[in-house]
């Protein structure tokens, strides 16, 4: 282990972790021995360092044990890095022997660049630029990066080996170490189809996951003996009631009177009679209606709700809309942006789990949630809009569950049009429908006619200069 290395290590240590003078930090570290960190105990911390930062050092290093953490940022990683190593791999002292003879090892931190570890390898570690340790990470990297650029969760096996690489290697030693790779089951060929480990097993499972639900799927204990036509009859007559006392303020239902639509009706029927269902929609379609009535019913037979969504504001919107606490699905699991606590072995204690904004969530996240899902009866619900832009992760996965045409799913197509209700939404369903009839009526949607292409980028500047003091974005196809 180079001394130097731990040496810098300390003082980025006492610097980052307990925010002490990189000159005091200087100084301490002067006095430890770096072949032996606890004589760090042996040095006069009084003399430097208030009693409140000796205690604060102290408990750090239990968390942050003093040789892993201080090797790795005397080889440059943040302390933001260097946490997430140490969560990833533990903070044995053997860590550091482990980085020291392949780094490459670390390509499975999402966080670290192959660009960032491959510097700290090559000119910190001194691995060799031929090293066969360097081209499997490489190979591995890339793979993981064009799947991921794709949307895919595989890459065809030809346009991989004759794709660019980040980093200059000849198409024998690619198929050499692609080879050893398959060989050591880190990438899955399958067919023509190249997977890393990960993303298959991610596919895999879910899918038989997702084959026993279906085959489980049927009417649940939850509502046994229950008339389900009565029930949402009786639900929409409270609802009314509420409707009359000042709730539902958000929307106008005509006459005052609460009534779901056919297909709402189809999608709470639904929620009786199968354990695991979809319900997608346009926006205005209603989801958030049959949302809440799911919620409502739930709580109408005491039964335990989890609401979830991929993000915190769609978690946010989803629980005022509701009325019950909603978290994002990382949350809900316990992720702590490393290890995810809710799996196989601790899983969530739900009756009923609601999915919203479906289309977001990617392969590797649904892989996460299926793992979590209740060892006792529960009944599984995802709700999303099938039209739109699929994850940024690896995946398209709400499309390819509603195509599949093996799980129970009800499309709502309705449009429940408020006096309020934006342009862009009546837009988006005449669009999706392939209709070129649109609508200018509340002045936030403007369809603009250019017939000559030059013309394009003037008239968008035009725009932008008008819009300078409001806040706007741009799309635009490439």
């Amino acid at each position: 282990m180079d001394s130097q290395i731990i040496f810098k290590g300390i003082i980025e240590y006492l610097h980052w972790y307990l925010d002490i003078p990189r000159t005091t930090a200087v100084d301490i570290a002067s006095y430890v021995d770096l072949e032996d960190l606890n004589s760090l105990w042996e040095v006069e911390l009084d003399a430097y360092i208030p009693d409140y930062k000796i205690q604060a050092l102290q408990a750090k290093t239990k968390t942050h044990p003093l040789k892993p953490a201080a090797f790795l940022l005397g080889i440059t990683f943040t302390p933001n890095i260097t946490d997430i190593i140490i969560k990833h791999f533990g903070g044995d002292e053997s860590l550091v022997k482990e980085i020291e003879e392949n780094p490459y090892t670390l390509i499975d931190i999402e966080e670290i660049s192959f660009k960032k570890l491959d510097k700290v390898a090559t000119e910190v570690l001194r691995i060799p630029l031929d090293s066969p340790l360097r081209y499997k990470a490489l190979v591995h990297y890339q793979l993981s990066s064009q799947s991921f650029k794709n949307g895919h969760l595989f890459t065809y096996l030809e346009k991989f080996i004759n794709s660019p690489f980040d980093v200059a290697i000849s198409r024998p030693n690619l198929k050499t170490y692609l080879k050893e790779l398959i060989i050591e089951g880190k990438i899955i060929l399958e067919g023509k189809k190249l997977y890393t480990s990960q993303h298959y097993k991610a596919e895999k499972f879910s899918a038989q996951i997702i084959a026993k639900l279906i085959n489980n799927s049927g009417r649940h204990l939850f509502f046994e003996g229950i008339d389900v036509a009565e029930y949402i009859s009786g639900y929409e007559q409270i609802q009314t009631e509420n409707i009359n006392g000042g709730e539902w303020k958000n929307l106008t239902w005509k006459g005052n009177k609460f009534e779901l639509s056919e297909e709402q009706k189809k999608a709470v029927e639904m929620f009786f009679d199968n354990n695991f269902f979809i319900v997608t929609g346009l926006p205005g379609t209603g989801k958030t209606t049959v949302t809440k009535a799911l919620v409502d019913i739930s709580k109408s037979r005491s039964l335990k709700v989890t609401l979830m969504a991929p993000t915190g504001i769609a978690a946010k919107r989803l629980a005022e809309t509701c009325g019950h606490n909603a978290s994002t699905i990382h949350k809900e699991l316990g992720f702590d942006g490393v290890v995810w606590k809710k799996g196989l072995d601790d899983t969530l204690d739900s009756d009923v789990i609601i999915v919203d904004e479906f289309s977001m969530v990617d392969q590797i996240l649904l892989y996460k949630l299926l793992q979590a899902l209740p060892k006792k009866e529960f009944v599984l619900v995802f709700i999303g809009d099938a039209a739109q832009l699929p994850s940024v992760g690896p995946g398209n996965v709400l499309r390819e569950l509603t195509h599949s045409g093996k799980i129970p799913h009800v499309a709502l197509t309705k449009i429940f049009r408020q006096e309020d209700t934006s342009d862009i939404v009546i837009n988006s369903h005449q669009i999706n429908k392939g209709s070129t009839q649109l609508f200018n009526t509340k002045r936030d949607f403007i369809f603009m006619e250019i017939e000559k292409e030059e013309d394009n980028l003037k008239k968008l500047i035009t725009v932008v200069e008008a819009l300078q003091d409001k806040n706007y974005q741009i799309l635009s196809p490439t």
